[in-house]
């Protein structure tokens, strides 16, 4: 199989596992919502968030440096195994011993049980990563995908049942802990097959892995203190009930992200690096891209926005009905960093991660100030204030990085997703107004969301006819063309 037929497949085995992956969450959340209380939520949300941070450290980026290194030996590949797992075991040591610590910092004693439980993980992840860093390189995304499919579905009937039985958060961490069971094994017995692991070490063997991961470790200890600085001061500041409402919300809004991340940006960081040399080139693309994200995110958030309480209706249990404020804030976020996204592309592609690491430094100081402030206030203050973050990190990314380099002025920047953002104020303001004056039930409020949706892809099917194809053959493929094209008047 070609090397184009091999990647094109592998998006497509990608978008279908990434996909189906968020509908199980969704429908996992759903049910779990009816079964356990808010505060595990929260509860989890920090134990996932200590064990989160210890899965940085976890291989000292050296999957970085197996993918990158084409002439691997059967010795570095076993010496990168036994480092990875000696690291894992000296983790999973650090985890507990810290666990009293944590629990006592949120006034939370149940967390010494639970995080070395739940770390137990990431004894589990050393025995099958280099494997499913190997089928990546590969790009055995097939055999990823099937994976990640069954374990998710198992992963959910765990959880339903555990919840049901009344285990109330333990639910949620044997749960998770069966499904990266599942996953490791999975990869470390089809891995074994092709790769025979010695019992050999020797640190010349990993010592340019090393030195490969290590600029990507900084990199991601940032990305994560960015991405979860929430998580954690709002665990400290509010109560678990709180941090489980606000963590479900957050979780929700970001689903769409990981789908356009997944698909459209890898592509476009790929294409990018291929015209790099050509500015206008460069330019033309960012602008098309940064369009074909902007339509359907506006779409999605849009969505969420107006219709937050039919979603969470749908979504959660009645005692849960709070996280619609969080959703109608948050998507406001959410959309800022989808079509932020675009632009950490033209990062990859240039090699200008050093960029991306200040810029991430400034966020984070941007997010903790925020945080510490509307802290002192309310947990509705933090969700104003994670706003206010995303609208300046939003105008400042542009000066500090897309500015540079994409070489485009601030204008053709806001221009792009402006013509959504208008249809879309247009079609939801009579809905927003309506909801306001009118008591209108839950089937009434979907009724009107499905019809914001038909109306919003008819103005773009009928007035946007070339645009949507276009969209449709850039992300599914000529074949997706071919068809689509059957059905132009």
């Amino acid at each position: 199989m070609e090397l184009k037929e091999k990647a094109a497949k592998s998006v497509r085995w990608n978008m279908v596992a990434t996909v189906y992956k968020i509908l199980i969450q969704l429908l996992r959340i759903a049910i779990l919502t009816h079964l356990i209380e808010a505060s595990d939520f929260g509860l989890i949300a920090i134990a996932s968030m200590v064990i989160a941070f210890t899965d940085v450290f976890a291989d000292l980026g050296i999957t970085v440096g197996i993918i990158h290194k084409q002439d691997i030996t059967q010795e570095q590949y076993s010496s990168l195994f036994w480092m990875n797992l000696l690291l894992s075991v000296l983790l999973f040591l650090v985890v507990c011993l810290a666990s009293p610590f944590v629990a006592t910092f949120y006034k939370e004693p149940i967390l010494k049980i639970i995080i070395p439980i739940l770390a137990i993980q990431i004894l589990l992840h050393a025995f099958g990563k280099i494997f499913q860093t190997i089928k990546s390189k590969n790009l055995e995304f097939d055999f990823l995908s099937k994976v990640s499919i069954v374990s998710s579905t198992i992963g959910l009937i765990a959880a339903v049942v555990f919840a049901w039985l009344g285990w109330g958060v333990y639910s949620l961490v044997f749960s998770q802990l069966l499904l990266v069971a599942i996953c490791q094994a999975s990869y470390a017995i089809a891995g074994s097959k092709n790769l025979n692991i010695q019992v050999h070490f020797k640190y010349d063997d990993v010592r340019e892995f090393i030195k490969i991961g290590i600029y990507k470790l900084g990199s991601s200890i940032l990305d994560f203190i960015s991405a979860k600085i929430d998580i954690f001061l709002i665990g400290y500041f509010f109560t678990m009930d709180d941090l489980g409402i606000y963590n479900l919300a957050k979780e929700l809004i970001y689903r769409p992200y990981q789908i356009i991340v997944s698909l459209v940006t890898n592509v476009a960081a790929a294409a990018f690096a291929k015209i790099q040399d050509n500015v206008n080139a460069v330019r033309e693309y960012f602008l098309k891209m940064l369009r074909v994200v902007s339509v359907t995110t506006v779409l999605i958030y849009a969505v969420l926005f107006v219709f937050a309480d039919a979603v969470v209706a749908v979504l959660y249990a009645p005692e849960f009905a709070e996280t619609s404020f969080f959703i109608k804030v948050l998507s406001i976020c959410g959309l800022l960093t989808c079509l932020d996204s675009m632009s950490s592309s033209i990062q990859t592609s240039y090699g200008r991660t050093d960029i991306g690491f200040y810029w991430t430094i400034v966020r984070i100081l941007l997010s903790t100030t925020s945080l510490v402030i509307a802290g002192m206030i309310s947990i509705k203050a933090v969700a104003y204030g994670q706003v206010i973050v995303s609208v300046l990190s939003y105008v400042l990314f542009f000066l500090f990085v897309v500015k540079k380099l994409v070489r485009i002025r601030f204008y053709e920047y806001v221009k792009v997703p402006l013509p959504p953002l208008v249809l879309s104020l247009l079609l939801g303001i009579p809905f927003i107004v309506l909801f306001a004056v009118v008591n209108v039930n839950i089937v009434v409020q979907w009724i009107c969301a499905i019809a914001f949706i038909i109306l919003y892809s008819l103005y773009y099917m009928h007035f946007e006819r070339d645009f949507v194809l276009s969209m449709i053959q850039l992300v599914m493929g000529n074949k997706a063309m071919k068809i689509a094209n059957r059905f132009r008047v």
